[in-house]
């Protein structure tokens, strides 16, 4: 089934609400670069935080009984699951929110300058084997040193084509704990099926994990203090024109990744989604 009629969507709404009010574990974020929220902690709901893995060269696949994954229940009856509406605020700094599955990772890997091979597939399931859409990205577990280092990967595209090389990427900016990057693709190249190198010129110190996942949504998030008041900015509410009523694929490990606006530390957060199931 689908949502096809606004009669259809009036019909599943309000769907079901699910808080989000947590505080992120790791701090030092700078403004313009990526911050995964897997090991947030939930301030009032069952959300437990994630963990990183021990060293191992292994792809594993998550779902959404993977501890850290946001609380989301599959839909009964053939039915299909949609964001209908996404609230969210933090105090002192906006940015912007994205929603997304976390398909699978490997365990922690120390850069160094040298081709390391990688074993497990993975072999995606969702929504399909295929890998359309799918983006690779560098998360970084431990901090790193500043030694100035490029990485890439050897994946397979979303047609099957194998051995293919991504561009390099500079890693000085992977860090701090949780700071992310993704691997830019060859042209025409619109997902990965799966990695099996990771190649890496310089030995940047620290261990990091690749993720495999796919965006769901993006929203923004807006500062909830006014500093020349004592007022308080209403947080941006976006409802089901504003997130594309994305749709959220069975068993999804569902995760966040912070880009803020500012530097600034480790923020806490309030708001909600509604999930409709149709």
């Amino acid at each position: 089934m689908a949502l096809t009629t606004m009669a259809g969507l009036k019909a599943a709404m309000p769907g079901k609400y699910w808080p989000l009010a947590y505080t992120a574990a790791n701090a030092g974020r700078g403004s313009g670069v990526f911050h995964s929220l897997w090991l947030s902690n939930a301030a009032s709901t069952s959300w437990t935080p994630g963990s990183y893995p021990g060293a191992s060269l292994a792809w594993s696949v998550l779902d959404r009984t993977t501890t850290g994954a946001f609380p989301f229940d599959n839909p009964t009856g053939g039915n299909l699951s949609y964001l209908a509406r996404a609230l969210a605020w933090r105090g002192g700094n906006g940015g912007t929110l994205t929603l997304y599955d976390r398909l699978a990772t490997t365990g922690a890997i120390t850069p160094a300058a040298s081709t390391q091979t990688l074993t497990g597939g993975p072999t995606l399931t969702r929504p399909d084997a295929l890998g359309g859409e799918v983006e690779c990205w560098i998360e970084s577990i431990t901090a790193s040193t500043s030694t100035a280092s490029n990485y890439s990967i050897r994946y397979v595209d979303q047609d099957g084509n194998a051995s293919e090389t991504s561009p390099v990427i500079p890693a000085t900016i992977i860090s701090t704990v949780g700071m992310m990057q993704r691997f830019n693709l060859n042209a025409g190249d619109t997902g990965v099926r799966s990695v099996d190198q990771f190649i890496s010129t310089g030995a940047s110190g620290g261990t990091a994990q690749l993720v495999l996942m796919r965006r769901i949504a993006e929203f923004p998030v807006r500062d909830n203090t006014v500093t020349s008041s004592a007022l308080t900015a209403p947080a941006a509410t976006n409802d089901f024109l504003e997130t594309g009523l994305a749709t959220i694929p069975n068993d999804a490990c569902l995760a966040f990744v912070w880009l803020p606006a500012i530097s600034g530390g480790a923020p806490s957060w309030g708001g909600s989604m509604n999930i409709v199931q149709a």
